[in-house]
């Protein structure tokens, strides 16, 4: 049963989770969807971009803890001034990388995987509106910059790995208002982000 009092942080038309919703909407997903969304929320790539990621094992590195997106796997948006960018990774998220590859997951199309995402999110009694594949980005975004103070990155490092400019992070994904306990699972979560 879908909690009616719980917040329901909105940003586009997109829901951002706390990392306690995440889990338990990852636990009513299938196995093959758990990786897909661990990926993303990771990598904090755009949906078309983590599939060519996904193509292009070779522009994931291991050891450094990142992932090197070239023009040809960026998205391509009018608007958009960064086509190229280095993707950082936390520990969690390399060994998330690790099993997607290994997993040889396969790009699903928009609507399928918002059906998905709904119906674990009904499942896992957490409110369904506004979740959908940009959500997982939307976390990313958000969580990083929750626990940019925690771990003393710079904000620009993280809008840089996005693929944003500082202004448009700033403006959609900072001071959401997260509790303590919230906060310190999203440090939890992203421990070692950005560390070399």
């Amino acid at each position: 049963m879908v909690d009616e009092h719980e917040r329901n942080l909105m940003r586009q038309g997109s829901r951002i989770l706390t990392v306690k919703e995440y889990l338990k909407l990852r636990e009513s997903l299938n196995p093959e969807y758990k990786v897909i969304c661990d990926g993303i929320l990771n990598t904090g790539a755009r949906v078309v971009e983590f599939w060519d990621i996904i193509k292009h094992p070779a522009w994931f590195h291991a050891s450094r803890r990142l992932i090197d997106l070239p023009k040809e796997g960026s998205a391509k948006k009018p608007k958009m001034e960064q086509t190229e960018r280095t993707i950082l990774l936390s520990s969690h998220g390399v060994e998330v990388m690790e099993a997607a590859y290994k997993f040889g997951i396969r790009p699903k199309d928009s609507a399928t995987f918002c059906q998905a995402m709904t119906r674990a999110a009904i499942k896992a009694g957490v409110n369904p509106n506004g979740i959908n594949p940009k959500s997982l980005r939307k976390d990313c975004a958000s969580w990083l910059l929750e626990s940019r103070k925690d771990y003393n990155i710079d904000a620009l490092d993280i809008a840089r790995s996005l693929g944003h400019d500082i202004k448009t992070l700033v403006k959609h994904y900072d001071g959401n208002g997260f509790t303590k306990d919230e906060h310190r699972d999203m440090v939890d979560y992203f421990e070692g982000w950005g560390v070399r």
